[in-house]
């Protein structure tokens, strides 16, 4: 066995040469496609260095699998290559070779990569490594960031070059992520506090702009991310659930519309990732359908869906996978047409409304779908007639309305884009 590894050079695994591995790796991008170098063969021996490959080893030979296949996502702000440097460090790990590196920036590509795949190894050599190098200004700024948001304990020398007070610092971080969810409970009314809620919201607002504004410490920017999202999904959840209380489903749609404008402000990337939250509670847009809803709750629920996330969606401010936007077209214009049409009834005091959201509904719609391959487009179409049958006939008749108006405008921009393909 050792043998087989000795006689491997550094080239066969990632062509996906056979020759002796007994493990089957695929690398999946973060954009869903595969790494061209797939399928990687290894063997696991030298991948039992890493504890994550270790566990995940353990996993598919319980299940009596001769050839365990492995398939590992590659974090968005990460590349394959770098994975694939950080398996060639355990090949050399395992020969008892040294862990050498071609310079600061290939050791900083390759340290966060060990600290996912729980590496020890390869972590230690990366902080040695860069304790003993000189750095860049760019570098020593980049390692700051690496070591105040690593979940790894860093070296006492490689603190020791920034100063760093490791337990203050740490205990600073355990006290944000206990007190900020506590701060948004006070905030939503759901625990009674002296002070107001009003302030608390100014407060926790002024919060997030600092951190997320401050580059200094990304493990604090981590924290708020995640506590973010967990009040995003929470506030989701209770509109879910909340069938019994109108005021109570109202009150969480308001909250969502605040809490997605001060994402808006802080980090697009977290904006991004609530739309894919709310795309993957697959139950919510039939909940939303089945029942019937005073206008005040649909009024806010599109201020949610037509005027935060189709908007940026249709004006590129939310970059999403094909997959998502299919989904989200499939499931939710359904859901917005009807509430739009709620609001149309001559008592309801939004019915002045039901105009401007007809036409950013209508707009916003038809930019999305012309995003997507005709095979698509037509799917969603089929996929929209067929969900009209749940509507009343009033209702009906406007989808109906909208729909064709979609497709003639999706049609025109296709023929537009056929005939200067043909010219070309």
């Amino acid at each position: 066995m050792e043998d087989e590894v000795a006689a491997m050079d550094t080239h066969s695994f990632e062509t996906g040469d056979g020759n002796g591995g007994d493990v089957i790796l695929r690398l999946i991008c973060s954009d869903g496609v595969e790494y061209e170098g797939n399928p990687l063969h290894l063997h696991s021996h030298v991948l039992n260095k890493s504890k994550f490959f270790q566990a995940r080893l353990s996993e598919r030979w319980s299940l009596h699998s001769s050839s365990p296949e492995i398939k590992l996502a590659v974090l968005p702000n990460r590349v394959a290559e770098n994975y694939i440097k950080c398996i060639r460090l355990m090949y050399s790990s395992y020969k008892g070779t040294c862990l050498y590196f071609s310079g600061v920036d290939e050791a900083l590509d390759i340290f966060p990569v060990a600290s996912e795949l729980l590496f020890e190894e390869g972590i230690q050599a990366c902080m040695h490594y860069l304790e003993a190098v000189p750095w860049t200004p760019k570098q020593s700024h980049k390692i700051n960031s690496l070591l105040s948001s690593s979940q790894v304990s860093v070296s006492s020398d490689l603190s020791a070059r920034f100063g760093i007070p490791n337990s203050l610092f740490n205990k600073e971080l355990e006290l944000l992520r206990k007190k900020l969810p506590e701060m948004f409970s006070i905030m939503w009314g759901n625990k009674s506090h002296k002070i107001p809620q009003s302030s608390m919201r100014l407060t926790i607002v002024q919060y997030l702009i600092e951190n997320f504004q401050d580059n200094k410490y990304p493990a604090m920017q981590e924290v708020c991310r995640d506590t973010i999202i967990n009040e995003f999904n929470l506030k989701v959840e209770s509109v879910k659930n909340s069938r019994e209380s109108t005021q109570r489903r109202e009150s969480d749609c308001e909250n969502l519309i605040w809490l997605l404008d001060v994402i808006k402000i802080c980090n697009s990337g977290i904006f991004e990732t609530t739309f894919k939250i709310l795309v993957e509670h697959s139950q919510l847009p039939d909940i939303l359908l089945n029942e019937r809803y005073q206008s005040s709750f649909s009024n806010f629920l599109l201020q949610i869906l037509v005027d935060r996330y189709m908007k940026g969606l249709a004006n590129g401010d939310i970059i999403i996978p094909r997959s998502f936007r299919i989904s989200f077209l499939r499931m939710w214009v359904p859901v917005m047409a009807y509430h739009i049409c709620n609001m149309s009834s001559f008592y309801s005091p939004f019915c002045g409304a039901f105009l401007t959201y007809s036409e950013s509904f209508v707009g916003g719609v038809t930019k999305m779908v012309g995003t997507l391959p005709l095979d698509d487009q037509k799917a969603l179409f089929m996929s929209w007639k067929s969900s009209m049958e749940r509507f009343g006939n009033q209702e009906k008749q406007v989808f109906q309305w909208w729909i064709d108006a979609i497709w003639l405008a999706v049609t025109n921009v296709n023929k537009v884009v056929s005939g200067l393909s043909d010219g070309e």
